[in-house]
């Protein structure tokens, strides 16, 4: 069956892969001030990190709209089928514009992925490798809603500065956090982003902390493979993660993911996570 795989471009999937699965991605927005961007497209987290240094400038997101989502969907009527992955309902407006959108059209199927960049990007992986398979469309969307729940993902934040600015926690708690060095680690329960633990010190310790705990219990991982997402975060420190990761003997694959500029809007520079299915 003739299926074509679309996302969110939230799913934050590297662009070797995107070129090489033939993926559609629709950009959802940064705002930054009152100017519109389209992730991935028209602005990178740098451009937008160095705009936000100056702390009265604005930045906010904004969602895919229906109007858009008709305009990817009629690009591929040539195909039997459209599987279109979204970013949480729960989180963004998105997942609700793309099934208004669907219904004009009856081969779009829309799945909430019920997560975000990392736990996003390994269901766009596996829908790949359905369609490959030659599973039918139905079939596919029956696997991706039953693995969506089983998606395990967390991220430790290095500041709350940008959850602050974009009005997600209050000064008084993200000057408490920065006071005693405090690191949150905030976790996708359920398709919503909910905070899990706190860590104290350095953000390169306690990134360490976050993945001894992560790595403790690896038996329960599927297919061995796992999601490293980052936004701006030092080159050693990714190298000090990977090599935590192969130490292991467990994963034969990693799969390193940069957070684009809607993640890195509500995470702020240097904010790492793992991503990986249990079973």
């Amino acid at each position: 069956m003739n299926i074509k795989i679309t996302a969110d471009s939230t799913c934050d999937l590297p662009q070797h892969l995107v070129e090489a699965y033939d993926i559609h991605l629709t950009p959802l927005y940064v705002v930054l001030g009152e100017q519109g961007y389209a992730d991935r497209l028209e602005m990178t987290p740098a451009q937008m990190f160095e705009y936000m240094l100056d702390s009265k400038n604005t930045c906010y997101t904004s969602a895919v709209n229906v109007s858009e989502y008709q305009q990817a969907f009629s690009k591929y009527q040539h195909y039997e089928a459209i599987i279109h992955i979204s970013l949480s309902g729960r989180i963004s407006g998105s997942h609700g514009n793309a099934l208004k959108a669907a219904e004009d059209f009856p081969n779009v199927y829309v799945v909430d992925s019920a997560n975000v960049c990392g736990g996003s990007a390994l269901m766009v992986e596996r829908a790949v490798q359905m369609v490959a398979e030659g599973l039918g469309v139905q079939e596919i969307v029956d696997s991706l809603q039953k693995l969506a729940p089983k998606i395990e993902g967390g991220v430790i934040l290095n500041t709350l500065e940008y959850l602050k600015r974009g009005g997600r926690c209050s000064s008084i708690l993200e000057f408490g956090a920065s006071l005693l060095q405090l690191k949150l680690v905030v976790e996708v329960k359920d398709g919503r982003i909910k905070p899990s633990k706190k860590y104290r010190g350095s953000f390169t310790n306690c990134a360490k902390k976050y993945m001894a705990e992560r790595l403790c219990d690896l038996q329960n991982v599927v297919d061995k493979v796992v999601y490293v997402a980052a936004t701006a975060c030092p080159p050693e420190l990714l190298a000090q993660a990977r090599t935590l990761l192969e130490q292991t003997g467990y994963f034969k694959r990693i799969v390193e993911i940069e957070g684009g500029c809607v993640i890195s809007c509500h995470s702020g520079p240097c904010a790492f996570g793992l991503f990986y299915e249990l079973k």
